[in-house]
């Protein structure tokens, strides 16, 4: 999987949000685990995992 890395944002060019995901608790260790794996955070992992969700759908 690439490395996503957070770039900061150019002043009103780009924004992040933020937002509560509530998941089971064996699904966020299997993700924490498979983010240690990659020297990743969390975070790094689900836009990732989104991004490609979305290429792969042309959306």
């Amino acid at each position: 999987m690439s490395k996503f890395k957070f770039k900061k944002p150019e002043k009103d060019k780009e924004k992040l949000v933020t937002f509560t995901l509530r998941m089971p608790e064996e699904l966020n260790k299997r993700l924490k685990d498979f983010a240690e794996e990659e020297e990743a955070s969390i975070n790094e992992i689900l836009l990732q995992m989104i991004e490609k969700c979305l290429q792969d759908n042309n959306a």
